[in-house]
């Protein structure tokens, strides 16, 4: 009766293991506990240091772990808590973690909602809030967002190359394709300030376009340009579209401009025309070491 079920004590489970399929019958997901809890009226499971495998397209994904999972509704709603991690098992491994892990497997979307990061081999993403849509391996993050990007591979004892903040966007995390809202800001090795109204680019390529207006300050110069891709790799940022520089007394404008980090040279390959106190220069290319001041 329903009096005798209420008051029924929980049935305990000793390694558990949970499977479920799709309608097509390839496998969706698999959760395993060393001990569970299942309470009847409530139809709800509690396990402690529970491991699941996502699958997509019937192969491994995702590994998830954590210290405690409670599935409400017989799975409808699964909340993942205690140092919860979401591995990704396909090239690139990308890691998400974060205290707490909202999933709805009908929807096929988790929910990190609590000091949520990403981080790959040379990344590290926090924001307010991560999504992960994975029929699309998307992850969408949510609020005020920092990247920061390590040139020889991330080493958290180690302070950043790159520095960014920037607003929500999403990152897809088989194809590398990275969105981002602005206002943009970043700060590389901490002497080159940049800003931009937004950001795209592709972790896996090494890149990231900076899109108008863009503005870089380094030092006593200053230059205002049109979308500029940034190679981080090469630490190289490239422009085919006009600017206008400043530096002291000195002013320089061109057709698109090329600046490499690893040289300290500015190079501007079409319309270069320079100008200081009673003194100017025009020429069809011009480079300028910004340490040695040779034009």
């Amino acid at each position: 009766s329903t009096s005798q079920q209420d008051s029924a004590p929980p049935f305990v489970f000793r390694s558990l293991d949970l499977n479920q399929r799709r309608q097509d019958g390839l496998r969706d997901w698999d959760l395993s506990s060393p001990e569970a809890r299942y309470d009847l009226s409530s139809r709800t499971v509690r396990a402690r240091r529970p491991t699941a495998v996502l699958y997509k397209n019937d192969q491994p994904s995702f590994r998830i772990s954590a210290d405690l999972a409670t599935a409400l509704n017989d799975g409808e709603m699964v909340i993942l808590e205690g140092q919860v991690q979401l591995q990704q098992l396909n090239d690139p491994t990308v890691l998400i973690r974060g205290d707490r892990l909202v999933w709805k497997p009908a929807q096929s979307r988790m929910v990190m909602d609590q000091n949520p990061e990403a981080l790959d081999a040379s990344l590290r993403l926090t924001a307010n809030r991560l999504t992960l849509i994975q029929t699309s391996n998307t992850l969408r993050f949510d609020g005020q967002t920092k990247l920061l990007r390590w040139t020889e591979g991330r080493q958290p004892e180690v302070e950043p190359d790159t520095d960014i903040v920037a607003s929500n966007g999403t990152w897809n995390l088989e194809t590398g394709d990275l969105g981002v809202r602005g206002p943009v800001r970043a700060l590389r090795n901490k002497d080159l300030e940049i800003t931009a109204s937004a950001l795209q680019g592709n972790t896996q390529q090494g890149f990231l376009d900076l899109i108008q207006p863009v503005r870089l300050e380094q030092l006593d110069g200053d230059i205002n340009a049109g979308t500029t891709r940034w190679d981080l790799a090469e630490q190289r940022l490239t422009s085919d579209a006009p600017f206008q520089g400043q530096r002291q007394d000195a002013a320089a404008t061109g057709q698109g401009f090329v600046i490499d980090e690893t040289s300290t040279t500015v190079i501007i390959p079409r319309a270069c025309h320079l100008r200081q106190p009673g003194e100017t220069l025009t020429a069809h290319r011009c480079s300028w070491n910004w340490v040695s001041n040779r034009v």
